[in-house]
């Protein structure tokens, strides 16, 4: 008879690799560690049926060393896709265990992907029970409800674990075809959804890093900006400003925050017409152009900036934006 918690292990061939992720600099990937042998929980308080999940579903040496011999004797090189699956099964007798087992097993960073579970096991937790506390353990468990009994209709057996795409019923006693396709079926595609789960985690973290590195660029800049005594102003075409430097408090005594929304440059109404025109020659031209014009200062006084005018390259979708780089140099 199987002793609780036993284990089976065969030998693994060496599976094909998921296509990992282009690593950016200083990007973490995902810690996730796809298994090469799909690893099998089996619940159920007969031992006999442990045995025969063993017989069916793991390749005893005598099965391995005949289908070698045969590669050898007709020449045939080895296939990866032709070889049988290859599992690790654990047993659990009740319940309770199976679900401290899953608990080791996740901790350890060696998840079940399948788990067969028995619907009645006395004296304790039966079935449905216990797949609602496999689950809670590890969302992820795909899952074969065994039974020889109809102890819950369908739509009990919906209401208590709910509408999912983990778990198939199935009847005892059950046919070797039948369990060895749910087992390669069912860690197939448990093995899928880590792929796609490791694909996201890695996606996410090197979003992370890339948001990181923007952050750490845009401190810098704004130290860069805020250190310039030089006035600087991104506008549109129009003359619309989207962007004013920390030096405008300085050099006319308004802070940005006072000069958002507005919808002109702050300059002397009468240099209007000159700004413009500038404008529209570096947008026509796309190149820089000098600027000279008069802009109000807080204590009512006019400030003569001086500097240049150059086209934002955006690319050949993005708004047209023009940078001014100014300089005061008098006031009256």
């Amino acid at each position: 008879m199987d002793s609780p918690a036993a284990s089976a292990t065969i030998p693994t061939r060496s599976p094909a690799q998921p296509r990992a992720l282009a690593p950016g600099p200083k990007t973490r990937m995902s810690s996730r560690i796809l298994p090469a042998v799909s690893r099998l929980l089996i619940v159920d308080d007969n031992a006999d049926i442990h045995r025969d999940f063993r017989k069916i579903l793991i390749r005893t040496p005598d099965e391995i060393e005949t289908r070698e011999m045969e590669q050898v004797i007709f020449g045939k090189a080895p296939n990866p896709d032709d070889e049988p699956p290859i599992y690790e099964i654990d047993s659990a007798y009740q319940g309770e265990e199976a679900v401290e087992l899953l608990k080791v097993a996740r901790d350890a960073g060696k998840p079940y992907a399948l788990a067969y579970v028995d619907m009645r096991m006395p004296p304790g937790l039966d079935g449905i029970a216990t797949i609602q506390r496999l689950w809670q353990v590890d969302r992820g468990l795909q899952v074969v409800m065994c039974s020889a009994f109809s102890d819950y209709s369908w739509a009990q057996i919906l209401e208590k674990l709910g509408r999912t795409d983990q778990l198939v019923i199935l009847r005892k006693p059950f046919d070797p075809i039948e369990v060895m396709q749910l087992t390669q079926a069912l860690t197939d595609k448990w093995a899928l959804e880590q792929k796609v789960l490791k694909y996201v985690e890695d996606l996410e973290n090197m979003v992370a890093e890339r948001a990181h590195e923007l952050l750490e660029r845009k401190q810098m800049f704004e130290f860069i900006l805020e250190s310039v005594t030089d006035v600087i102003a991104i506008v549109d075409e129009h003359g619309h400003p989207h962007y004013t430097s920390p030096s405008y408090a300085a050099t006319l005594g308004y802070k940005p925050s006072e000069l958002a929304g507005r919808t002109t440059l702050l300059a002397d109404p009468a240099d209007r017409s000159k700004i413009d025109a500038v404008f529209r020659q570096v947008v026509q031209t796309r190149n820089p152009c000098s600027l000279r014009y008069r802009a109000p200062h807080r204590d009512g006084t006019l400030h003569i900036l001086e500097g240049t005018v150059r086209l934002v390259e955006l690319g050949d979708d993005g708004p047209t934006q023009l940078s001014l780089v100014m300089r005061d140099v008098g006031h009256r």
